[in-house]
């Protein structure tokens, strides 16, 4: 009789792969952007933007009330909240420029008036921040120097620390140069 010859068990295979072209989630996703195409060759990109608009300060505002029932959390806990939310913000705006790529491309450089998807994702959010004052001061670290003043709508180096989660008291005091628009709205 010859021997039995035992297979390795196979790996659990994750629960969500990551989208590939074969993934269904790419393939609503290829639908979705195609639909935009279609709209906006149909004269409706000017209504899609506008709504497109509306549905981003919508949620935004949503993002940002969520984060201020959170500001009586300990600073480093709130600073992983704002951390967290800024990166689920990020890849939220980067799935819906990708979605919308024609219509921001067609229609918004062709309006002179108009911004582009990420840079009007970043003004509403500016805006409110602006609106709620009281996440802004918890988003201050105490061992921040106090803002310059606003110059208005330039550029500028910053060398205040920045804060991260991994942030420790030494890391805190050692300067960081980042860059800062100024002038919309100061958020400390």
């Amino acid at each position: 009789m010859g021997s039995v010859h035992m297979l390795p068990p196979s790996r659990p295979q994750p629960a969500d792969p990551q989208p590939t072209p074969s993934h269904p989630h790419a393939a609503a996703a290829a639908a979705a952007s195609q639909a935009v195409e279609d709209m906006c060759r149909h004269g409706m990109a000017d209504r899609l933007y506008r709504r497109l608009c509306d549905a981003l300060d919508a949620h935004i505002s949503c993002q940002l009330a969520a984060l201020a029932a959170q500001t009586s959390l300990a600073p480093g806990t709130f600073l992983e909240a704002v951390a967290a939310m800024w990166a689920a913000h990020c890849k939220e705006i980067m799935l819906i420029r990708s979605i919308f790529l024609y219509l921001d491309r067609t229609h918004v450089i062709a309006l002179p008036g108009l911004r582009s998807l990420v840079d009007t994702a970043l003004v509403l959010l500016r805006q409110h921040l602006a609106a709620r004052p009281e996440v802004c001061v918890c988003m201050c670290h105490p061992a921040l120097p106090p803002p310059a003043p606003p110059c208005p709508d330039t550029w500028s180096v910053c060398h205040a620390p920045v804060l991260t989660t991994a942030t420790t008291a030494a890391a805190a005091a050692a300067p960081t140069t980042c860059l800062i628009r100024r002038g919309c709205s100061s958020f400390c």
